[in-house]
């Protein structure tokens, strides 16, 4: 959990959201709020630190693989060895230098490869930290403040 119970308490009294919180607060309806804070929304952007290879491998434009491959067998190297991982830590310095070298004037690929670093998340996501949701208890507890 990345938040304390007056944060969660803010989040639902004090936020620009407050005004969509503020019925369910006075109907006592717990399970909506939590719904509202843990729904993903469409328009919130998580950041992903850590990717599957297989995923990466996938926005690898095939064309772009070959034309690498034949230019630079070095840089494909370095690929490899970072898709053999299983899992990319794809903020890591060395990682994003190893594809952005690789895979240098090749658009569609760079464009997909920064594509796959975010997912969709919820408000208590945004708010607080990656995977945090919150539960009606949570709630409960922080409106008792």
């Amino acid at each position: 959990m990345g938040f304390t119970k007056q944060q969660l308490k803010d989040e639902l009294t004090t936020s620009p959201r407050a005004a969509t919180y503020a019925p369910h607060i006075t109907s006592g309806n717990h399970s909506e709020l939590a719904r509202l804070l843990n729904v993903v929304d469409v328009t919130i952007d998580i950041d992903r630190e850590v990717i599957p290879s297989y995923e990466i491998f996938e926005a690898i434009n095939p064309t772009h693989w070959d034309e690498v491959q034949a230019a630079s067998p070095a840089q494909m190297d370095k690929v490899r060895g970072i898709l053999s991982m299983g899992q990319v830590n794809v903020k890591g310095d060395n990682t994003r230098l190893a594809f952005t070298t690789a895979f240098a004037g090749k658009t569609s690929t760079l464009q997909a490869l920064s594509a796959i670093q975010t997912r969709k998340g919820s408000r208590a996501e945004k708010e607080w930290a990656a995977g945090d949701a919150v539960t009606t208890k949570q709630i409960s507890d922080a409106l008792a403040l």
